[in-house]
């Protein structure tokens, strides 16, 4: 999977200190806690994600745990963990690419206003909103969950102190 920088619409970054060996621990927690929501149409797997082809044939690749919505195949949630020493910085991305169905479709909307046509989403009706925000919101539950677990394990043993979250 090829990600540019202008696909990001939203992210979030943790790094957590004392945790550097536990990147597979991470998505392995965020996929349990993805399974006990057991919300449908959801699917998720491994994707060696690049930013081009040149950096992916130079090995400039890294694995991440991609989230799809059936409904909603624009967006794509992007989950990874990488080692940094002893720490673990944990990221969650929303991802959006424009599909061409439905740049048509917010094309031909008469009411909407010269921004919502150009927007990703903006063909999206008020309950589909919802369910789009339903879907990102349990992803990011899942993600700050398994954070949770992580940092408890360890501070049970009295080893890690998590740093607050940047945007």
């Amino acid at each position: 999977m090829k990600l540019s920088d202008h696909q990001i619409a939203e992210q979030s970054h943790q790094l957590l200190e004392g945790l550097g060996d536990e990147t597979l621990a991470l998505l392995v927690a965020v996929e349990k806690n993805l399974t006990i929501v057991a919300a449908p149409d959801i699917s998720w797997e491994m994707q060696s994600v690049d930013t081009g082809l040149l950096r992916a044939l130079a090995g400039r690749s890294r694995d991440f745990l991609v989230v799809e919505h059936t409904k909603f195949k624009e967006y794509r949630i992007l989950i990874s963990a990488r080692a940094y020493g002893t720490a673990l910085m944990a990221t969650w991305m929303l991802t959006a690419s424009p599909r061409l169905s439905n740049d048509i479709v917010r094309a031909m909307r008469l009411m909407a206003g010269p921004d919502s046509r150009r927007a990703v989403g903006g063909e999206l009706t008020v309950l589909e909103m919802i369910d789009l925000h339903a879907w990102v919101s349990i992803t990011r539950l899942a993600f700050r969950k398994a954070i949770a677990e992580l940092a408890k394990d360890d501070d049970e043993t009295g080893d890690a102190d998590t740093l607050p979250d940047f945007e």
